[in-house]
């Protein structure tokens, strides 16, 4: 055991490779380390002809995995479980050649030439076990991450449709828009790029004299790169603009292109959109694999992102963020330059505090996967009950009455303290017990306190 493990004591041992450790006594390694975390490639290795080995196999972030990388995988586990989201962004080679030099087979009848077949064809993991009848589908129908609902809002519309944000702040503004209007040459927006430094280092501490964690996008490498390079430029020139970089740097600060930010989240997420008119006055709507049928996963990626804030910095024309619509309506579908137009509305109407509803109403109408839409009711019963109570304690708070919180009503919310009045056990129609204790258990979670009547 001590020679095998590497252990204290076997001195003058050769020590063994983690895959020679694995495969001498594959069930001695399990009993010990029952839970393994690793890639697909390295499960290959290390449980090499290994069949049915674990309980449960475990694929996140599915989208992003090619079939060929992990078809292996998918026999060692009695059971299996695919992870992921099609609307998020696919495995990295998709952003290389759109060639398709993969073999092709033959038609066939065989259910293994079939499911070979589907495999060589389907985009990702996950593609290939939405198109495989012998997998179930469980739909996950919580946003977690943003803590204000308006975050979500757009990519509920447009692709989603059901998701129940669980955010239970009416009052804060996500949303900051920016409108720079800078000049766009040789794949950079000079102009753009210093607005959004100017703008990390006006960041503020909070009253505990913690910094956000801030996350900055752009469309293009180039626009990436120059950003990198003025906030270098700033530290040098600035002992305390470098001290403000660094604190957000510890913070959690990153700044990416646009394909290299999923799997990540922020307090704050920053949009450098890039793109503008040109010395000459033309402003170019080719936006790459971003504006292609599929590049809509892109930038529901970066709005997704998200907890509290969001803040775009555009040089895009305001005519052409007007002609969002028509380009929806013209592809008939939420992709394209049009989409793009539609979330750059989107965020300046919100800052402006106009409203969004027909912009939602169109992308919720050229949604694709047609998700039913949530929509929580407030008993009129229990609204006046509610009220009579609120009155009863002689409250000098404003209360809001009947917040959403992930399909949950709250009956008493004031931003400061929340509060749910179970009746009984709290059972309410169509539950059972344990949708009761679990909708309970989140309640108390988020702060909510479950006061118990009768």
């Amino acid at each position: 055991m001590r020679r095998l493990y590497n252990m204290r004591g076997g001195r003058g041992q050769e020590r063994n490779s983690l895959r020679q450790i694995v495969q001498s006594d594959p069930e001695l390694f399990l009993s010990l380390f029952p839970v393994t975390l690793c890639t697909p490639e390295v499960a290959s290795i290390l449980f090499r002809g290994a069949r049915n080995l674990f309980d449960l196999v475990i694929f996140d972030e599915a989208s992003q995995i090619r079939v060929e990388d992990v078809f292996t995988g998918l026999l060692k586990g009695r059971t299996v479980v695919i992870a992921g989201d099609r609307h998020q962004m696919p495995p990295s080679n998709w952003f290389e050649a759109d060639t398709d030099d993969r073999l092709t087979t033959a038609l066939s009848d065989s259910v293994t030439d079939v499911l070979a077949e589907q495999a060589l064809h389907a985009e990702s993991i996950l593609d290939f076990a939405i198109q495989h009848r012998y997998f179930g589908d469980t739909h996950l129908t919580y946003h977690y991450r943003s803590e204000h609902s308006d975050l979500i809002a757009f990519s509920n519309a447009a692709f989603y449709g059901n998701l129940k944000p669980m955010a239970l702040n009416h009052i804060q503004q996500p949303f900051g828009f920016h409108a720079v209007n800078g000049l766009y040459g040789g794949q950079t927006n000079e102009q753009e790029a210093m607005a959004v430094v100017k703008w990390l280092l006006s960041v503020e501490p909070n009253e505990q004299d913690e910094l956000p964690s801030i996350g900055v996008a752009t469309l293009n490498l180039k626009q990436r790169d120059l950003i990198l390079k003025l906030l270098m430029r700033e530290r040098r020139l600035s002992y305390e603009a470098n001290t403000t970089i660094a604190r957000l740097e510890e913070a959690g600060l990153f700044i990416r292109n646009l394909e290299n930010i999923q799997g990540d989240e922020r307090d704050i997420i920053v949009l450098s959109t890039t793109f503008g008119v040109n010395e000459e006055g033309l402003f170019s709507r080719h936006f790459g694999k971003l504006g292609t049928r599929a590049g809509y996963r892109l930038l529901n990626v970066l709005v997704t992102r998200a907890r509290t804030h969001i803040h775009v910095f555009s040089s895009f024309p305001d005519g052409a963020l007007q002609e969002h619509a028509a380009l929806l309506t013209e592809k008939r579908g939420n992709w394209g330059s049009g989409l793009i137009f539609a979330y750059i509305e989107f965020v300046r109407r919100k800052a402006a505090g106009e409203s969004v509803d027909s912009l939602l109403a169109l992308l919720s109408s050229l949604r694709e996967d047609a998700g039913e839409e949530i929509v929580v009711e407030f008993d009129k019963s229990r609204q006046t009950l509610v009220s009579m109570l609120i009155q009863q304690a002689d409250s000098d708070s404003d209360y809001y009455i009947g917040a959403s919180l992930a399909g949950i009503v709250v009956d008493v919310h004031n931003h400061a303290s929340s509060y749910h009045l179970c009746f009984g056990a709290g059972i309410v129609s169509g539950d059972n017990l344990v949708q009761a204790l679990h909708r309970l258990s989140y309640l108390e979670k988020q702060g909510v306190e479950v006061l118990e009547l009768g």
